[in-house]
């Protein structure tokens, strides 16, 4: 059994004002402006790690979404995980990200996880590896973890699941602008 305790706080980045728990960086360095978090390439191999613990349900969040720009030579990325059986992050725990080299805009990044045999258990953390490239730079806007595909709505006429109410979480299956008080927005 996975006790989940508040996972809308660990399923979206938006980078308004800082890095937001991003950290570790490996050959990169990181820097905040307008809500879009810069990573520098300064060296091969560059990565940077989420917040550690995030105990998010693999089963109920299939789907991480990458808006960013690519301003590399690069044409892969990768996302690379651990979980709480499994805490190391290696090959078996990795999905490639096709990106657009040298991009001039901003684009969205939908990886599937669920075709993962190992995306299984409890969400620890996630690495993003943006690049394979020793240089260059990336603008992420933001990065979410949700269980639904943004985009699919539901089947009207249809049954929508009482208990399907907040698939995905905050800012895809609804939005709560004061989530720790009720001023009714």
């Amino acid at each position: 059994t996975i006790t989940v305790t508040n996972v809308d706080e660990f399923t979206y980045w938006d980078f308004a004002t800082d890095i937001e728990g991003w950290n570790a960086p490996n050959n990169l360095t990181s820097s905040v402006s307008n809500s879009i978090a810069t990573l520098t390439i300064t060296g091969s191999d560059p990565f940077i790690h989420s917040t550690n613990n995030l105990n998010i349900p693999c089963s109920l969040y299939n789907y991480i979404i990458i808006r960013m720009q690519n301003q590399t030579t690069a044409t892969t990325a990768e996302l690379i995980w651990t979980t709480y059986e499994s805490t190391s992050f290696n090959s078996t725990k990795r999905v490639a990200i096709p990106i657009v080299a040298n991009d001039t805009q901003q684009r969205y990044y939908i990886v599937d996880l669920s075709a993962n045999p190992n995306w299984t258990g409890a969400l620890k953390q996630l690495r993003l590896d943006p690049t394979i490239a020793a240089n260059g730079s990336l603008q992420v806007d933001f990065i979410k973890i949700t269980g639904a595909y943004p985009t699919t709505a539901a089947a009207i006429p249809g049954t929508i699941q009482a208990e399907n109410f907040n698939k995905g979480g905050q800012r895809n299956a609804y939005n709560d602008a004061t989530p720790t008080t009720n001023s009714g927005n």
